[in-house]
């Protein structure tokens, strides 16, 4: 009896373990292509500022599939992330300054999300636990069954991303000439928020919102710091501060992934830039 238990214990702790690495490789994958496309086309205000338009696309989609039953979450999240995302685009094409535009979409998704976040605790069961694991989130919590969905999901917005990634760079590195010599600049530009904002939220329900603005900007920090405009070393290296990551945040019990991640994510970026510096 007590071989059995001991068994069933173990088999459990490597599916915690198994869950935690298959998370942290499917977020890494779209985080570090992403990430290095953030820093080169100078979106860092979207990124960092989206963690308030995140958090809000999260909570609503948990109210939304809580009231309608089957209905994933990931879809009612990712379409209000989309639609604020062009919102502000739209602003911004409307010569609003970037600071108004995401002023106006963070006051948006900061009443929807303090909303939200108050009928969530208050009227659905484990609502609390929800709105923690959206914030800080747990790799070690992901359903294995979902690990072909969000595989597909992931990869299909990576595809996107490299089918367009020349386009994108060259469209913030000149954009005035690449409106004349291309044109539809205004249509890529809102594609490419697009795409920044749908990682965000695909991110944020691998990992939580909180690591996944890491997995968003230190990567391509290290990559810029390599002097490579690829998305590859982007995503080899969030590949291995994420894993690393979880790895030490599952062997020590008191070292929570987020700021595990933190940890791997900065430790790596130093040795990156203290390499360069010695080599160049």
């Amino acid at each position: 009896m007590g071989r059995a238990s001991y068994s069933w214990v173990r088999n459990m702790v490597d599916i915690l373990l198994a869950a935690g690495l298959v998370s942290s490789l499917i977020s890494a994958l779209l985080a570090g292509a992403s990430s290095t496309l953030i820093i080169y086309t100078r979106t860092q205000f979207l990124a960092i500022e989206s963690l308030h338009m995140v958090i809000a696309a999260g909570l609503l989609g948990g109210i939304a599939s809580w009231y309608f039953g089957a209905a994933p979450a990931d879809i009612f999240s990712l379409a209000f992330m989309a639609l604020l995302t062009l919102l502000v685009a739209y602003m911004i094409e409307k010569g609003y300054s970037q600071d108004t535009a995401i002023g106006f979409g963070v006051v948006i998704a900061s009443a929807i999300a303090s909303t939200s976040s108050y009928y969530i605790a208050l009227g659905i069961p484990g609502g609390i636990s929800y709105i923690y694991t959206l914030l800080f989130g747990s790799p070690f919590l992901f359903p294995l069954s979902s690990a072909a969905y969000y595989l597909v999901l992931g990869l299909s917005i990576l595809s996107m991303m490299v089918l367009l990634w020349r386009l994108f760079i060259y469209m913030a590195f000149d954009p005035e000439f690449f409106e004349t010599a291309k044109g539809g600049g205004r249509i890529y530009r809102w594609v490419l928020y697009t795409v920044i904002a749908i990682t965000a939220i695909y991110i944020s329900r691998l990992v939580g919102a909180i690591p996944a603005h890491i997995l968003l900007i230190i990567p391509g920090m290290a990559v810029q710091s390599l002097g490579s405009s690829s998305y590859l070393p982007g995503i080899a290296i969030a590949t291995v501060s994420s894993i690393s990551a979880a790895i030490l945040s599952y062997y020590i019990a008191w070292l929570p992934y987020g700021l595990s991640l933190c940890l791997t994510s900065i430790s790596l970026y130093i040795g990156i830039r203290l390499g360069v510096a010695r080599h160049g």
